[in-house]
């Protein structure tokens, strides 16, 4: 006995091209605007900050790690940068890099 038998989906599962109307294919188990409305929400950035702190995963705003430069390990006016790592404003200018805002 094959999984697709014991599935209960017979011999309609094994057929390349099944047609999206056919209710009893796997493809039809999932409603059409699920996947839309989870890749809709998955998608959602962190509002206005759009970088993630490379540790924590949070936005700037959020993000409860200590705060300072990755480079030069400056405490003053540090940011976090597009990598998700924190850099200060000398660092950042030097290096080119980009904050959220």
């Amino acid at each position: 006995m094959s999984l697709v038998q014991i599935i209960g989906h017979g011999e309609r599962a094994s057929g390349i091209g099944r047609q999206a109307s056919d209710a009893s294919s796997y493809r039809c188990h999932i409603p059409s605007l699920a996947g839309e409305r989870y890749s809709r929400v998955m998608s959602t950035g962190t509002g206005t900050s759009k970088y993630r702190c490379a540790q924590c995963e949070q936005s700037e705003s959020n993000c409860q790690c200590e705060k300072y430069c990755c480079l030069c390990q400056s405490v003053i006016d540090v940011r976090l940068c597009t990598d998700g790592l924190m850099y200060c404003e000398p660092c950042r200018s030097a290096c080119d890099y980009k904050t959220s805002e």
